[in-house]
């Protein structure tokens, strides 16, 4: 029911600010850091994590295409199972982002696809021989997020959001669904 109330809410809100808002023209290409944090919406469902992400991103007009190296530190999940995380996760993070047009001066509202690959390792522990093996797997992480972006100065801009995903191999299968959200900061060259 409340996905249903976003979806009409943005329906509603997308011709609005396509008629009153001001257009943007820029381009070039920019960098940013973002800090992310991950929530856990059910216990042994999904892990809570943090992620530190230094990014080199391309605007073209609308268009937003970044792509950088992430660190992600893992919390333990609540319910301790047979599993030990490690905390520190290295990965690659990459998304597009659409930006609207200016509602007022220097506000924007976007929209934004992440995805976040990373490697998490983790000791499994059994009854039987052996009693502890270590094992790692990759993590992709996809959300889709709803964000707004503040030009601070001529050149740096602030920006914030959040979103849904999940932490299944395809875009928004919501098998391990989390609520992201974010905050950077970002320097156009």
């Amino acid at each position: 029911m409340k996905i249903r109330k976003i979806i009409v809410l943005l329906l509603i809100f997308i011709p609005v600010t396509k008629s009153y808002c001001q257009k943007t023209e820029k381009s070039g290409f920019g960098l940013r850091y973002t800090l992310s944090y991950d929530f856990e919406v059910k216990r042994d469902y999904n892990f809570r994590i943090i992620h530190h992400i230094p990014a080199l991103s391309y605007r073209l007009n609308s268009h937003d295409f970044y792509l950088g190296p992430q660190y992600s530190y893992v919390f333990q999940p609540t319910s301790t199972s047979n599993k030990i995380y490690e905390n520190n996760a290295f990965g690659v993070n990459f998304g597009y982002r659409y930006y609207s047009k200016e509602l007022i001066n220097n506000l924007q509202i976007f929209g934004q696809f992440n995805f976040s690959v990373f490697r998490t390792k983790f000791k499994e522990y059994q009854h039987g021989l052996p009693l502890e093996e270590t094992r790692s797997e990759f993590i992709i992480e996809n959300t889709v997020t709803i964000g707004m972006d503040y030009n601070l100065m001529n050149r740096l801009n602030l920006f914030a959001g959040l979103g849904i995903g999940s932490y299944n191999k395809f875009f928004l299968m919501i098998d391990k669904f989390n609520l992201s959200s974010y905050v950077g900061i970002k320097y156009e060259l």
